[in-house]
């Protein structure tokens, strides 16, 4: 089972970041989506060591889609926690 938490925070310096992922508009206020198998996502991915979460985002977008753009805003983060059962003991942990 998994659960997703949406966190709105002004400050995501002391985040520890494992995916990067935003959404960027065009003039008509159309978002930007990767297409890949039938699949659409936003662009993003890892961030590499010393980047910041709108430095990937900038690396992404250009490296993905050949996109740039001018600014990016921080709106929050979603937080996830997996729930799965001890194969030994029967008892859950997180």
């Amino acid at each position: 089972m998994q659960t997703v938490t949406w966190i709105e925070t002004k400050d995501p310096t002391q985040l520890q970041v494992r995916q990067v992922y935003g959404f960027i508009f065009d003039l008509s206020e159309r978002i930007l989506a990767q297409g890949d198998d039938g699949y659409y996502t936003l662009l993003g991915d890892k961030p590499l060591e010393g980047e910041t979460l709108g430095e990937t985002l900038t690396r992404e977008a250009s490296e993905e889609s050949q996109v740039r753009f001018n600014s990016a805003i921080y709106l929050g983060h979603q937080q996830f926690k997996l729930r799965r059962n001890s194969h030994k003991s029967g008892m859950p942990h997180y």
